[in-house]
């Protein structure tokens, strides 16, 4: 038997926070789909810092393993000036910055 607040907890884990992860990834995903190629602070200022940077890599690892964005190169970043990867979806097969 289930007590309530174990049951309260895996509701959280599999719907609420598996939903709520989902409209980020699917928001992340059409940010990747509008400016590919780009970068993870790229896609955070686009979203108008309305999902957390933390949240954002997560999206991008989900997306990653999900086979909808690959990271094809690495390069300086135009908003930190730090090498990190470039992002686009799957479907572009974009290997280089124009």
């Amino acid at each position: 038997m289930h007590n309530t607040a174990s049951t309260s907890i895996e509701n959280y884990h599999f719907k609420i926070k598996g939903e709520h992860e989902d409209k980020e990834n699917e928001r992340v995903l059409d940010a990747v789909k509008r400016l590919q190629p780009c970068t993870g602070r790229v896609i955070w200022q686009s979203l108008n810092k309305e999902i957390e940077n933390s949240s954002i890599a997560r999206c991008l690892n989900n997306l990653k393993k999900g086979n909808k964005i690959i990271s094809p190169y690495s390069d300086k970043c135009p908003v930190t000036g730090v090498k990190v990867q470039w992002y686009v979806t799957v479907d572009n097969g974009q290997t280089k910055l124009c």
